[in-house]
């Protein structure tokens, strides 16, 4: 299994996340999963690891007091810097922290850093914690780290992203390709 095949079923999710079918269908009438999972010619939604992945680390966010459409948006963007802190991607190096504000907290100047103007928060990534509070001259009230977020996920999915990650080197092997 690739980490990015959708061949996950929503009691499979559960299984890893903890997020229920349930939870999962309220999350998406509420549009907070656009982009997550994939609805079948069945009617039947299939997940891949990596929004397993993502759901797991919005799990983690939420505690933070963010409200859930938020949380997945960053996750979702956080979940390729911890594939690559886990070793998926040896051609890239994200940055390992991820530093959150509101937009409205930020002093005018500074607000929609990166992100576009619209979005409730803006992020920044670096990969040195102490860069962080001096891109923005404010603390940020949230910072992830990726390598504590793979040390927080759920066993189950922990052991299903390193044999997908066996899986795929494997593959790689037999293509020719290095590493």
């Amino acid at each position: 299994m690739s980490f990015t095949d959708r061949d996950l079923t929503p009691k499979d999710v559960e299984s890893l996340t903890g997020f229920s079918s349930q939870f999962l269908r309220e999350w998406r009438r509420l549009e907070y999963l656009v982009g997550i999972g994939e609805q079948g010619a069945n009617d039947r939604w299939k997940y891949s690891l990596k929004d397993a992945l993502t759901l797991a680390i919005c799990t983690q966010i939420r505690g933070s007091g963010l409200d859930g459409g938020v949380a997945i948006k960053i996750a979702k963007d956080f979940a390729n810097t911890v594939l690559d802190q886990a070793g998926f991607f040896k051609e890239t190096k994200e940055p390992r922290y991820l530093a959150v504000w509101s937009n409205s907290a930020l002093p005018e100047n500074r607000r929609q850093f990166p992100l576009d103007p619209l979005a409730p928060f803006a992020t920044y990534q670096a990969e040195l914690i102490g860069e962080i509070d001096h891109v923005v001259n404010a603390p940020a009230p949230i910072i992830l780290d990726a390598v504590k977020v793979l040390d927080c996920l759920p066993k189950e999915l922990f052991d299903a992203l390193l044999k997908a990650k066996r899986e795929m080197r494997e593959q790689r092997k037999q293509m020719g390709l290095n590493w």
